[in-house]
């Protein structure tokens, strides 16, 4: 849990070629806390950071290279289109595309409000836009998350709206295809337990 600074040294500089890979692996242990454990900068939190003394200086593209789940930071602030999604353009609602999927949660959602089947049909579709969908998707909701804007905002919200019962479905789907009929039938539950508890986590910003 504490601040650990381990400075490795080689003898001699290592040659980065274009195309090579740098991989940092940390690990955590907490068990020995009574109390949750969040990754963040404090010194009661987890992270994992890497400092690199690098040259010539000219050589980098960026001065900082990081990566959130599958996704490359450096890939998507080099490319237009990184994962197929204009990420530079989705969150602006005037934007044709996000502006068409806007309206069309809204005449089909209703955020912070009972999920209908309607709504469900629409998000599920939406979500396999490159945009929204893996680690392209997670990133995004995260970052709208923190959005002053409140179109941007409601935008979170209604592609949110019916999570609990997408998972729901899912996790049922999951239990009737990995047990046989006559095999204990078990809870899923503690899925959209934990789903919850995270997705409140990350409203928490906006509350403080």
């Amino acid at each position: 849990m504490a601040f650990c600074f381990t400075i490795l040294r080689f003898p001699r500089p290592l040659k980065i070629l274009p195309g090579d890979e740098l991989k940092t692996t940390c690990v955590f242990k907490s068990t020995n806390k009574k109390t949750t454990t969040f990754s963040g900068r404090g010194t009661n939190d987890e992270m994992c950071f890497a400092f690199l003394t690098v040259f010539p200086a000219k050589n980098l593209l960026f001065r900082r290279c990081t990566q959130r789940g599958s996704l490359s930071w450096t890939k998507t602030r080099k490319e237009s289109k990184p994962y197929n999604c204009d990420m530079t353009n989705f969150f602006n609602i005037s934007n044709p595309e996000t502006k068409s999927m806007v309206q069309k949660m809204r005449d089909n959602c209703k955020p912070v409000s009972t999920c209908m089947q309607e709504c469900k049909d629409v998000v599920k579709d939406l979500r396999k836009h490159p945009c929204l969908s893996g680690d392209v998707g997670k990133m995004h909701r995260i970052n709208a998350s923190y959005s002053d804007d409140k179109d941007v905002l409601l935008f979170r919200l209604m592609i949110q709206s019916c999570d609990l019962e997408i998972m729901d479905e899912r996790s049922q789907n999951l239990t009737s295809n990995n047990q046989s009929s006559d095999g204990p039938k078990t809870g899923h539950f503690e899925m959209l337990s934990v789903y919850l508890l995270v997705t409140l986590i990350s409203l928490c910003p906006h509350f403080q």
